[in-house]
């Protein structure tokens, strides 16, 4: 199985702290979902209305080169 990895940088630094740049990184790895699902473990489906009809991002779902005509969002998701 294949996995994706996705790291998130979080400021730690509070109002009132005196310290500057306080970081703290967490690396979430995700199984790879196959082509046309997206997301959490893959349940999501890509849309239909993407310019490679099925084709998204394997995390977030934002189609592959834009969507089809008629067709707006990153997801392909509006009519317009």
């Amino acid at each position: 199985m294949f996995y994706t990895s996705v790291t998130v940088l979080i400021n730690l630094k509070g109002r009132n702290s005196k310290k500057k740049n306080k970081h703290e990184q967490f690396i979430f790895h995700f199984p790879e979902c196959s082509i046309g699902l997206y997301g959490v473990n893959c349940l999501q489906n890509c849309s239909m209305a993407c310019g490679i009809p099925g084709n998204c991002d394997r995390i977030t779902g934002y189609c592959h080169g834009g969507c089809q005509r008629g067709w707006t969002g990153v997801r392909c998701e509006g009519k317009g």
